[in-house]
């Protein structure tokens, strides 16, 4: 499905009672941005800061929160809150809980809001996308929360008058909280992709044979890139150490992986697994994943097993660190 995003992502609106369930308030809510790259704005006016907050839970509350916009409700400024990835200086990549204020009456929006869903006519064509507004609430001037439920076009969707009407106001950024990590700063630095995960985890076996001795890569490479990890559950695996080898190092390696045997019978239980990256100008080929510990099984690029000794397995691991 294809999902329209604000650049920070969320969802639609809901109801004052709602307010200490999905939105959080001062005590629990969004601190003050603590990077300092992208510093917060002025915190809201002392007569509204008590009212609302963004939740910092991992994920923002389903639209199933949302309920009609009450009959008189008048409002005061508006929430909106999304998610970011950020880089923190000296600390990797961060997904931040982004929380924005827009102090209007929003009289487009309260507007668009109190129309009625669209009917759809027999035969309506409609294309295959989910769209969803942003995650927002409007607060009347005593601090009252709604999370209004946005009107519906003839597909379902939410009607454009209403994301427009959203979009057009004047948000302004007053608070950035960390919620999780998406790249450490080592593997930001060594160029060990936190994307690696253990390859033996899940049903990547499934799809592997064990197979004798054979050449790992069809064509010398320049250099490998060796990623030293600890498996971490759950969570990102954590990066040991890692180094770039070439050069008389390189060769005796090659020489070792090219000759591992066929994989054993024994689980691939491990804690620590390397991944050999492949670089070559002018050329790629894929990378090859060893459990250091355990059974300390191989898996080549070409999706066979092969069985590390623990002489290979030390000399992968030397190798990382010097």
């Amino acid at each position: 499905m294809v999902r329209e995003r604000w650049t920070g992502g969320g969802r639609a609106s809901g109801l004052a009672a709602a307010v200490a369930v999905v939105l959080a308030v001062t005590a629990c809510g969004s601190r003050p941005a603590d990077d300092p790259a992208r510093p917060a704005t002025a915190a809201p006016a002392a007569a509204d800061r008590a009212a609302v907050h963004c939740p910092t839970t991992p994920q923002l509350p389903a639209p199933q929160t949302e309920q009609p916009l009450p009959g008189g409700f008048t409002t005061a400024w508006v929430l909106r809150c999304g998610d970011q990835e950020r880089a923190v200086s000296g600390q990797g990549r961060w997904w931040f809980r982004i929380e924005e204020r827009a102090d209007t009456d929003a009289a487009e929006l309260m507007a668009a809001l109190r129309r009625p869903d669209a009917h759809r006519p027999p035969g309506t064509a409609c294309p295959g996308v989910l769209i969803l507004t942003p995650y927002f609430a409007l607060v009347d001037a005593s601090g009252t929360a709604v999370r209004p439920r946005v009107p519906r076009d003839t597909c379902g969707q939410p009607q454009r008058e209403a994301r427009d009407a959203l979009q057009a106001l004047p948000f302004r950024e007053t608070a950035a909280t960390r919620l999780h990590q998406e790249q450490s700063q080592e593997s930001i630095d060594t160029g060990c992709g936190q994307m690696w995960t253990d390859a033996f985890a899940g049903d990547t076996l499934a799809h592997t044979r064990p197979a004798a001795a054979r050449r790992i890569w069809s064509k010398t490479p320049d250099a490998v890139r060796i990623c030293l990890w600890r498996s971490a559950e759950p969570g990102m695996p954590q990066l040991l150490s890692a180094r770039t080898v070439s050069g008389r190092h390189l060769t005796a390696l090659l020489t070792r992986l090219d000759r591992l045997p066929a994989a054993g019978s024994c689980g691939p239980g491990h804690q620590r697994f390397a991944v050999l990256e492949y670089l070559r100008r002018g050329w790629h080929d894929g990378a090859l994943y060893a459990g250091l510990d355990g059974c300390r099984l191989v898996l080549r690029p070409d999706h066979t097993l092969g069985q590390l000794d623990p002489d290979t397995a030390e000399l992968i691991t030397t190798l990382s660190r010097r």
